[in-house]
């Protein structure tokens, strides 16, 4: 688009400044009868005319053409920045719903789990990680619905910490299962270690619900916004 407008300039630049010059040959027949041989100053003044107004006409279009691709270009950059914005805060807060999904499947499972534990079963489901790793675009790019909110940072941040502890929990509950025989008391312990602070992370989530969590009519419109 940009490369088609600068050759039309160029082209009509030339067109221009040789149409100017060319009015001005066009008049030095007739005006060459008004005057003595080698009289030729006004012939030569009306070319030059010509051509300085071809040459204005050319550098006004020029300034124009040019101010409308650099309108054009920062439109294109700004309209790119917002549409990488989208994408990172759309990827955020999809990954911060799933976590909460799956947050209250882990309390429910604890739940499950406990009085299970008490009788003495000890045959427990693997607990699925968290994703943990959503943070990490926001280190490269801040969207700006994060910029001017430190509070709503700083409340992602928080939840991402507490995610990763919860995940080297479980591994750890996993590993003292298989290494260390089955234990009553700590894998109780260990779930009420993970209890506690997944209700953490649920309540970190549920206070910034509107800006945090994708609903099931979101997801059209953020997508649509990619």
């Amino acid at each position: 688009m940009i490369k088609s407008k600068k050759i039309t300039f160029g082209l009509a630049s030339i067109f221009l400044i040789c149409l100017g010059a060319y009015i001005g040959v066009l008049s030095f027949p007739a005006i060459k009868e008004e005057f003595t041989e080698g009289d030729y100053l006004l012939p030569l003044l009306i070319n030059l005319v010509g051509a300085f107004f071809g040459a204005i006409c050319g550098a006004g279009l020029t300034w124009q053409i040019t101010m409308d691709m650099k309108e054009e270009e920062d439109k294109r950059k700004e309209e790119e920045e917002e549409r990488q914005d989208n994408a990172v805060w759309y990827g955020v807060r999809e990954d911060l719903t799933t976590n909460y999904i799956l947050a209250k499947e882990w309390l429910d499972q604890i739940e499950r789990e406990n009085p299970k534990i008490e009788k003495g079963h000890f045959n427990l489901e693997t607990l699925v990680p968290f994703h943990a790793s959503f943070f990490d675009a926001i280190k490269y790019r801040i969207p700006k619905e994060l910029k001017d909110n430190t509070n709503l940072l700083h409340s992602i941040r928080k939840v991402r910490n507490e995610l990763i502890k919860l995940n080297s929990i479980t591994q750890s509950r996993e590993t003292h299962k298989l290494s260390f025989g089955v234990d009553k008391e700590q894998l109780l312990g260990y779930n009420k270690m993970i209890k506690r602070k997944v209700e953490l992370v649920i309540a970190a989530l549920e206070e910034n619900e509107a800006d945090l969590l994708l609903k099931n009519e979101d997801h059209e419109k953020e997508v649509e916004k990619l």
